[in-house]
């Protein structure tokens, strides 16, 4: 086994918005050639659609609400990390491993203690840094690495997080997906310019992005570590488009997942469905650690050696972002069912000037059922459909199973947000 240190490199709100999935006007070259030289997973979904919880799965395997992060830690409305011990930072730091982190850190409170909790020995980094200067910081932590150790690196980039600053990128046009609304509150039509430029911004983030993560990569290969250093690139969720981030839609949890092992066949593609859940039994399978027995992330191995098909359905929720919006989905390779859990939606669902046309966000109904076969962009909702009625009661019968099984808290009630518990403590209601 030649497998000695892991770097692992994850960005914001990227979802699979790169050429290696279907974007060709984005520019994204070093990322390209990281997927020809190692394993692309083209049916990977994360856990949740917004940035701490789903990382909270990436980082330990679970489920968000099973680790306490049900919205931002960022926030006082629902996040507070509590699973420590198992982190993935943690759990290499007592295996031997040096650890370090670098940029972003989302998946528990943004607090200077938080890092050393989490297992990090080293740590440089807030959310606000731009991608160049975590590259930098990168690049110079491994060119002058000499720890006899091996190593865990996490690089976390902001980009492309909204606002967008890097500026337009057109320089092989501006693709709009298939998927992206073109209407408004009113139901009238967004001028197409106005869309065509925020898909610009999109993709001149991507493209300052790409020239980072090319940095890394090539500070790795330049010392030599590349021969035995796991490398995973991947996102936390979908970008903050309609329909996109902040929604259990696919644009939302559709999600970029390439692992490049000195041990495996470089150019490989991986069609079967998987969740970022997955991600951290597979590394520390990689490593020859050991697998805590009750986490509900599986490990991908055997997807990597071509002998696992993969799930056959996957989960996901939503409890909190900037407001309280309890929503929960099912999705097989035939159909999505979501359910939602409070009707009236009234917005801040994401950071984008094109909101979602009322029949999206208003008065919503409580199941959504979508045949992704015949209607890959979630149009037509066939839940009161009577010839779905049979498949209405099967993914019914699947997401009570999951949230039984993961010990869902919207099974005991609504969900109070931290800032509600927090007044609460802070109440005298004894009287005394």
């Amino acid at each position: 086994m030649s497998r000695k240190n892991l770097l692992m490199i994850h960005c914001h709100d990227l979802g699979k918005h790169l050429p290696v999935y279907g974007q060709h006007s984005v520019v994204a070259p070093n990322l390209e050639q990281f997927s020809s030289e190692g394993i692309t997973f083209n049916n990977c979904f994360c856990t949740a659609p917004g940035c701490s919880p789903s990382r909270a799965s990436i980082f330990t395997g679970c489920y968000p609400h099973q680790v306490g992060v049900l919205g931002l830690t960022s926030l006082q409305l629902g996040g507070r990390f509590n699973a420590y011990d198992r982190h993935l930072a943690r759990v290499m730091a007592d295996a031997g491993f040096m650890t370090a982190l670098i940029g972003i850190m989302h998946e528990a409170e943004p607090v200077p203690e938080t890092p050393p909790k989490l297992g990090y020995e080293y740590f440089n980094g807030k959310f606000g840094m731009c991608g160049s200067d975590v590259s930098a910081e990168a690049t110079s932590f491994i060119e002058n690495y000499r720890d006899e150790r091996p190593f865990f690196l996490s690089v976390g980039f902001r980009e492309p997080h909204h606002p967008w600053h890097n500026g337009e990128c057109r320089d092989k046009g501006v693709d709009i997906p298939g998927w992206v609304m073109k209407k408004n509150y009113a139901n009238k039509d967004i001028p197409p310019e106005r869309i065509e430029t925020d898909f610009a911004l999109i993709q001149g983030a991507v493209r300052e992005l790409d020239k980072s993560v090319g940095e890394i990569l090539r500070s790795l290969k330049k010392s030599g570590l590349d021969r035995d250093t796991v490398v995973v690139f991947t996102t936390d969720h979908g970008i903050a488009m309609p329909r996109a981030k902040c929604t259990l839609y696919d644009p939302g949890i559709e999600v970029s997942l390439m692992i490049r092992d000195p041990d495996s066949k470089a150019g490989t593609k991986i069609n079967s469905m998987v969740s970022n859940i997955d991600i951290y039994p597979t590394l520390l399978e990689l490593f020859g650690l050991k697998l805590p027995g009750d986490i509900p992330g599986r490990s991908l191995c055997r997807c990597l050696e071509g002998n696992d098909r993969g799930r056959e359905a996957i989960f996901a929720e939503k409890n909190w972002h900037s407001n309280y919006d309890p929503i929960r989905c099912v999705r097989t390779g035939k159909y999505k069912f979501i359910a939602n859990f409070e009707n009236n939606m009234s917005g801040g669902l994401v950071e984008t000037e094109h909101p979602l046309p009322d029949t999206y966000i208003r008065f919503r109904k409580n199941f959504e059922l979508y045949d992704l076969e015949n209607d890959p962009y979630e149009r037509e909702d066939l839940a009161d459909n009577p010839d779905f009625a049979e498949a209405v009661k099967d993914m019914k019968k699947q997401l009570v199973t999951f949230m039984k099984g993961s010990d869902d808290p919207l099974l005991k009630g609504p969900i109070p947000g931290y800032f509600y518990l927090d007044t609460m403590r802070k109440l005298d209601l004894s009287g005394d």
